[in-house]
C-alpha cells in the first residue's frame, strides 16, 4: 500500500471513529441529564446574528472531513479573532452557545483539526524545527507512517478515557466534579497539543514524499 493510500484510510479511520464517538457523548449526555423545563427557558439567552449563522454554516462545513488545511485555518481564523487569547474551554463554550455545536460535535472537531484550534499556547510556543529528508526515502516514508499510527493510537487512547462516562455521583461532592471536569480540560488541552505536534510533522514529512505537497 502506498504512503498516499495508507494516510487516506488511516484518516477515513479517524474520521469515522470520531464521528461514531460524537454520536456516543451525545446520546449518553442526553440519558444521564434528560432536558427538563429549565433547559428551555422563554427568553433565549443569545440570538445569533447574521454573521453568527454565516460562521456557523462555514464551522460546520469543517465537520464532513472535507475542508483541506488551508480552509479549515481561513475558517477558524475567520470565526476566532486572534486578538483574543483563546482557552480550549472558551473555543468550547463559544461552539456550543454561539454556533449550536453538541459537546460530540465539538470533541469531533478539535479531533478532526487540532492544528487550528486557536487555543492560547499556541500564541506563547515558538514552532520548533522541523527535520529535513532526502525525497522519497525510505527514512522519512516510515516517518510518516509512524506518525499516522501514532495519530491513531492517540485517537484511541482519548477514545477509552471517555467509554466510561463519569457522573457526580461518583465524587464525594459537587465541588469535587467540577475540579474533575476543569482537569479533564486541561488533558484534553494537552491531547489537542499532542495532535497539533503530529500534524504539523506529517505536513512537513508529506513534501519529501512523491505526490506531497
Amino acid at each position: 500500500m502506498t504512503i498516499s493510500k495508507y494516510a487516506q484510510k488511516e484518516e477515513e479511520d479517524c474520521f469515522n471513529s470520531a464521528r461514531i464517538r460524537a454520536k456516543q457523548i451525545d446520546d449518553w449526555l442526553f440519558n444521564e441529564y434528560p432536558p427538563t423545563e429549565e433547559d428551555f427557558p422563554t427568553e433565549m439567552k443569545y440570538i445569533q446574528t447574521p454573521s453568527d449563522k454565516k460562521d456557523e454554516r462555514l464551522l460546520r462545513q469543517l465537520l464532513t472531513g472535507n475542508a483541506t488545511n488551508e480552509q479549515a485555518d481561513a475558517i477558524m481564523k475567520n470565526t476566532f479573532s486572534d486578538l483574543i487569547k483563546w482557552t480550549l474551554e472558551d473555543v468550547t463554550e463559544h461552539l456550543v452557545h454561539v454556533f449550536n455545536f453538541t459537546p460530540g460535535e465539538v470533541d469531533l472537531l478539535i479531533e478532526r483539526y487540532p492544528m487550528h484550534i486557536p487555543t492560547h499556547t499556541q500564541t506563547m510556543r515558538r514552532q520548533a524545527p522541523m527535520p529535513t529528508f532526502k525525497k522519497n526515502s525510505e527514512r522519512v516514508i516510515n516517518y510518516a507512517q509512524n506518525l499516522w499510527k501514532a495519530r491513531k493510537e492517540l485517537n484511541e487512547t482519548k477514545k477509552l478515557l471517555s467509554t466510561t462516562a463519569l457522573s457526580p455521583d461518583d465524587y464525594p461532592n459537587q465541588k469535587a466534579f467540577d475540579s474533575a471536569v476543569a482537569e479533564r480540560l486541561n488533558i484534553n488541552s494537552a491531547f489537542v497539543d499532542i495532535n497539533k505536534y503530529i500534524d504539523a510533522q506529517l505536513e512537513n514529512a508529506h513534501q519529501y514524499i512523491q505526490g506531497g505537497g
